[in-house]
Parts: C-alpha cells; sequence; structure tokens
C-alpha cells in the first residue's frame, strides 16, 4: 500500500460511525474507489455498515407504531428470558431484501389462518429461545422492503441472524392473505461491499467468499438453517392443530440452495 493509501487508511480508521455511514450511503459518489473499498473495511472491521446503521439511526415511526406490543430486548438465549413475549424491534429503519440474493426459500398457506400471524411470531420467538442456537443467534422483527426501483413493497418480516454467520440472514415473513395465513423463509446470503468486490475479482463470484470453508464449518450452517426452518414448521403446525386441521398438509420442503426438509 502507497503512503497516499496509508494516510487515507489512517485517517478514516478516527472517523466515528455516523461520519462512515454517510460516506457509504450518502456521499459514495463523491470519492473515488479506493477511498471507498477503505471506508468499508472500516466499517466491516466495527462489525458492518448494516451494525452502525443500527446504532445510529431510530426505528421508523410506522413500525414503532404497528408493533408497540414488540419492544426492544436482548434477544439472548438465557434462561432467565426463556418465557420472555418481548421480541427485539430491527433497528436502523427498515431492511432490503434483494431477490437474487436469496439462495434458499420455502412458504406456505394456511387456510382460515387470518388472524394468527402475530400468534405464529411469538410461538417461533419461544421456540428460537429454547433452541439455544450456538454461535450468537439472535433475531429482530421489523419492516424489509423490495429492491424493485418503482414498485417498492413494504412488509414485516421476522429476521433471525447468527453472528457466526454474519453474511447470512433468514428472512421469515407471517401475514394475513385473505382468509388465509401466508408464511414464507428466505435464506439469502449478503457480503458486504468490500467482500462482494474482492470476491468477484478473485473467484468471479460475488459471494464466494461467504461460503463456508470446509465442511464441518458447513455442518453448522447446515444445522442453523434446519433448525430454524423446523421451528417455524413446528409453530405452524401448533396452530393447525388448534384450528383442527391435519398438520402433515403443512408443505416442508425448500428450494435451493442448501434443500432443507
Amino acid at each position: 500500500m502507497n503512503k497516499k493509501l496509508r494516510e487515507m487508511e489512517e485517517k478514516i480508521s478516527k472517523c466515528d460511525d455516523a461520519e462512515l455511514v454517510k460516506m457509504l450511503e450518502e456521499n459514495s459518489a463523491n470519492y473515488d474507489r479506493d477511498t471507498l473499498m477503505i471506508v468499508e473495511y472500516e466499517a466491516d472491521k466495527r462489525g458492518g455498515l448494516w451494525k452502525l446503521k443500527e446504532k445510529l439511526i431510530k426505528i421508523e415511526d410506522e413500525s414503532q407504531q404497528n408493533h408497540e406490543a414488540f419492544r426492544s430486548v436482548d434477544a439472548g438465549n438465557s434462561e432467565s428470558r426463556s418465557g420472555s413475549t418481548e421480541i427485539g424491534i430491527l433497528k436502523g429503519g427498515s431492511k432490503i431484501i434483494k431477490e437474487e440474493l436469496i439462495l434458499n426459500e420455502w412458504g406456505t398457506v394456511v387456510e382460515h389462518g387470518a388472524g394468527h400471524a402475530q400468534e405464529v411470531i411469538l410461538d417461533i420467538h419461544k421456540r428460537l429461545l429454547e433452541a439455544k442456537i450456538p454461535g450468537g443467534c439472535e433475531w429482530f422483527y421489523g419492516l424489509v422492503k423490495s429492491s424493485g426501483l418503482f414498485a417498492k413493497v413494504k412488509r414485516n418480516f421476522l429476521l433471525v441472524n447468527l453472528r457466526e454467520f454474519h453474511d447470512y440472514h433468514i428472512y421469515i415473513g407471517i401475514r394475513d392473505y385473505g382468509n388465509y395465513l401466508d408464511c414464507c423463509r428466505f435464506l439469502t446470503v449478503e457480503p458486504g461491499r468490500l467482500k462482494r468486490w474482492l470476491s468477484s475479482k478473485i473467484t468471479g463470484y460475488s459471494d464466494a467468499l461467504s461460503v463456508p470453508k470446509n465442511i464441518l464449518v458447513h455442518q453448522d450452517m447446515r444445522a442453523w438453517v434446519t433448525i430454524v426452518h423446523h421451528i417455524v414448521i413446528d409453530a405452524l403446525e401448533e396452530l393447525m392443530t388448534v384450528l383442527g386441521k391435519d398438520p402433515r398438509l403443512i408443505q416442508r420442503g425448500s428450494k435451493g440452495f442448501l434443500e432443507i426438509w
């Protein structure tokens, strides 16, 4: 690294979180590629752009008003909170889900299930607490937007993360759809800008550096995704039993990378 870049790296390392977010989100057109790469690298060292935004941006009024019941709490798996019905709110405003980053998806509907969305979300929350998933599993409820430029859609999702695989995210959507309860689950890979750029340069694929490095790490990721998937299924089975329906009617198989059953 030449002297100019070293000086730039030192200068950027002294920026606070708000300055980094502003450089990447609002003023990126004012900087050259090398500077942006250094800014992205510094943001990644502090937990990534998303984590920085969580610290700085207030929760959107719409999300706060619609979900006062879901007060912000630590979603840790401690026994003292195993009975809690409070779910952490997704900080940093809304989050965008990009269709091209979806690796695995699943969905089903429950006839006459409308009106039970919050009940199912809280049941999933309870089961996640009881699962005690290792590796730093945490989850938040909040607004998610589609990535379309002209037809953005906003819906509320439960977002499940594992710090061990911080590029991967699981989105769980439960909503009323007519007389039905519409249920979906997406697994995405969302590396930071620097990692995407390096991955594309080195391998030709933007997410290659996010892939588990060996079969045992891959096993851990599969276990996490499978457990969360089963938790969603179990919560829906509970609802169907209450509604007097056959739980065996639930579609269990998913499509894409890591075909989960």
